[in-house]
């Protein structure tokens, strides 16, 4: 809605939709292998630890982002008097 609004999209935003796609492709891949009747052969480790592994890189810059110490739009103290 703040986009519709004000045209800004904020990188928190961006970064946790990344966060959610990856989280939903980790939770569909051993249901696709799974319910495709395929063997335990078929389900790839390598590919489900790179998805372990992207989701910890985002995780850190979601940590990153959305720490208020680095955060351009944080409220200063004097702002809140």
């Amino acid at each position: 809605m703040t986009y519709l609004q004000t045209g800004q999209i904020y990188v928190r935003v961006f970064v946790e939709v990344a966060m959610i796609s990856v989280i939903r492709e980790m939770i569909v891949q051993p249901v696709q292998v799974i319910s495709a009747g395929q063997t335990e052969g078929d389900f790839n480790p390598v590919h489900y630890g790179l998805l372990l592994a992207a989701l910890l890189v985002i995780g850190v810059v979601y940590k990153l982002v959305s720490d208020p110490k680095h955060n351009e739009m944080a409220v200063t103290p004097e702002e809140k008097n």
